[in-house]
């Protein structure tokens, strides 16, 4: 019987230590990635240079969830990574570099380093080629180099084709299943591999500005999904256009897209927006929404609502939009809209909401130079321009937060014909202008805090006359006069986010070197102390309500003292071939409905296998050798093709559930084994945050 895991997780909490530690949620759009579709385990796969760190990420028709990179892998600092295919022999998607000049297998679980190309691959196209069962690589040795055309096979590089075509950053390449033949997009011209030499194509219809190309199963034809409102499909001897959806949201002129064959979608990845979306006969809909990247995004939280609202930053939204809105909640991403905001530049908002509104002060229009002092209100459903009396006087770059203890609106400093560093307090009603006898220097770009555990606003750093020098100093407001407090010496930095983490009864405090590393402190009221080093984007800080910690959403990561986490138990037993080996899809965090478990077997075409969940760790020998290592209190059966199956955990967003262990073991019919079956280690799974 197949019990739904979010019905029977039973309030069994394990002892966890308290280190703070940050969990990635979700990824970080770079304009430097990579993206194929893995046809066995029915996965997008997305690849990252962040030029700190490689991240790869997979789409499992729901959301994006990040991998964790088992295994020696591609890094950044000798390598730019320059093309990715799926290869469906083998099962694993390869990526080829230069730099180190090196290729790579991911399995799913590990990279594995592939014989190196005897080339340096620069401006590069590669796909599978599956009536030869080999990649063929076009490579363009740069703007001023030699154009060569190579194929792998998994273990040999092989130089063909004498007759490579002039191929730049717009080449592509997508295999054609209907027609056995490989297509090639190079600059003008349409080209298509004979086996072993190309044929020139027409150059009198080329398709607009989309440079992927891909095999679309249900059409049977090569598409090319242009932005403008029109596809274009290859008919083996042009191109010819067909009516398209024109809704896309901001594609990326680049076109990463890829076709998902189990679920029969056509995915887009926008790294402009930071939205996943797919084609419907009629529009382009919205399945996952990040914020965009850039810095200067404004979030509050709305603890009224129990959720984080983001205003996305002017200088990364498409030109003349509209000021563009997103909800979080530890299930994902929502896009709002406008809700009536104006486009602002330098506006400052409130770190939390204040009686259940939340506020920006200042800020520019983009049509002019002049700040303004207007104050705009949210109340979950609009905003609405609310001035009062003695308001501060209009300027940019200023900061504002929440006084909980005494239910205020503390605006202090930024700039306007000068740094100021005035302070003012709004109750909801009007405006007070305060007279402290201590105040931090006139500063712009600072960030403040309310800090639960000082009963107190805080401010940190910011940028001070009469040279604009970055100032790194920390203080504190009571509702009557400014206190500074000690702060490490530290030397200049890139930027800084400051945040209330309640959970941990800190102030937390991230710091951007030059250099790309990125350091996370705490203070506890007394003492400042380094924790975990925060992941790559962790530049803007907010509270997330129901958790009490700590949110960097260009990271995609959450600051957490009860991490999830993941570990095996016990031994499994081998069939007639290997062991099975079950593995964590993405990590069992409140609200992951991605989350699962991955059965892999060598055993090729289809085979029965069951997966087991209990509770409480208690070894049990079975006939043949092997050991279950739990009482079982759920089963779910599944079926493993080529050596495959997964099986949705999906964790629901409960905070009774935090701490809560799950016990899993699979076992796979495999009929040349001594018992009939195959069984893996164990996975304990502790969820978290």
């Amino acid at each position: 019987m197949l019990c739904r895991p979010s019905y029977w997780l039973a309030a069994w909490f394990a002892a966890l230590a308290p280190a703070q530690s940050w969990n990635v949620h979700d990824p970080r759009p770079q304009y430097t990635g990579f993206l194929s579709y893995d046809s066995h385990r029915g996965r997008g796969v997305l690849v990252f240079d962040t030029g700190a760190q490689v991240q790869l990420h997979e789409w499992d028709g729901q959301r994006w969830t990040p991998r964790a990179l088992g295994g020696s892998g591609p890094a950044t600092s000798t390598q730019t990574h320059r093309a990715l295919a799926f290869d469906p022999v083998r099962n694993t998607t390869v990526l080829i570099s230069s730099g180190a000049q090196q290729a790579w297998a991911w399995n799913g679980s590990a990279w594995s380093a592939l014989p190196t190309p005897p080339f340096t691959p620069q401006w590069s196209s590669m796909a599978f080629d599956e009536a030869q069962q080999r990649f063929l690589v076009l490579d363009a040795g740069g703007i001023l180099g030699v154009n060569q055309t190579w194929s792998f096979d998994g273990s040999t590089w092989a130089q063909v084709a004498s007759n490579t075509p002039l191929a730049s950053i717009v080449s592509s390449m997508a295999y054609d299943r209907a027609r056995g033949r490989m297509v090639l997009r190079a600059a003008s011209t349409t080209f298509e591999w004979s086996g072993t030499a190309w044929v020139g194509g027409p150059t009198n219809v080329v398709p607009p500005t989309a440079l992927a190309m891909l095999y679309e199963p249900q059409r049977g034809k090569i598409l090319t999904p242009a932005v403008g409102g029109t596809q274009w499909e290859w008919s083996g001897s042009n191109w010819v256009p067909f009516a398209a959806p024109v809704t896309i949201l901001s594609p990326n002129r680049l076109g990463r897209f890829f076709y998902d064959e189990r679920r029969a979608e056509l995915v887009l990845f926008d790294d402009w927006t930071g939205s996943t979306q797919r084609m419907t006969p009629t529009s382009w809909e919205v399945l996952e929404r990040l914020p965009s990247t850039g810095g200067g995004m404004a979030l509050s939280a709305d603890y009224a609502r129990g959720q984080v609202i983001a205003v996305e930053a002017t200088n990364v939204l498409p030109p003349n939009s509209p000021t563009n809105m997103l909800r979080w909640t530890p299930e994902g991403w929502e896009s709002l809209g406008n809700l009536g905001l104006p486009v602002r530049n330098g506006a400052a908002q409130a770190d939390r909401d204040l009686q259940g509104v939340l506020y920006r002060f200042g800020g520019t229009p983009l049509s002019g130079t002049a700040p303004t002092d207007d104050l705009w209100a949210f109340d979950g459903t609009v905003w609405t321009l609310r001035n009062a009396a003695n308001a501060p006087s209009a300027r940019g770059n200023g900061a504002l937060a929440v006084d909980v203890a005494r239910q205020r609106l503390v605006a202090f400093g930024g700039f306007s014909n000068g740094y100021r560093n005035d302070t003012r307090e709004f109750d909801g009603t009007q405006w007070f202008p305060r007279y402290p006898a201590h105040a931090p220097s006139p500063r712009q770009g600072h960030a403040m805090c309310w800090a639960s555990n000082l009963g107190r606003v805080v401010l940190f750093g910011g940028y001070e006359v009469p040279t604009g020098a970055q100032v790194r100093d920390f203080w504190t407001w009571d509702g009557t006069d400014w206190t500074q407090l000690p702060f490490p010496t530290i030397p200049p930095v890139t930027w800084f986010a400051l945040a209330d983490h309640p959970a941990a009864n800190q102030v937390v405090l991230t710091l951007g070197a030059s250099q790309g590393a990125v350091s996370t402190w705490g203070f506890d009221g007394t003492t400042w102390t380094a924790i975990d080093a925060a992941p790559f984007g962790a530049n803007v800080l907010v509270t997330v309500p129901q958790l009490g910690a700590v949110f960097a959403p260009y990271a995609g990561a959450v600051l957490t003292s009860t991490p999830p986490v993941t570990s095996t138990l016990g031994t499994g037993c081998a069939g007639s071939t290997f062991e099975p080996t079950l593995q964590p899809f993405g990590r069992p965090w409140l609200g992951n409905a991605s989350y699962a478990l991955d059965l892999t077997t060598p055993l090729p075409g289809a085979t029965a296998a069951v997966i087991a969940f209990g509770f409480v760790a208690s070894p049990t020998p079975l006939p043949g050798g092997c050991t279950l290592q739990f009482p079982v209190v759920a089963m779910q059966f599944a079926v493993a093709a080529n050596g495959f199956a997964a099986a949705p955990l999906q964790v629901p967003f409960d905070l009774a559930l935090r701490g809560v262990q799950i016990l899993a073991q699979g076992a796979v019919l495999d009929l040349g084994a001594a018992n009939g079956f195959a069984m893996s280690t164990a996975l304990v799974s502790v969820v978290g945050e």
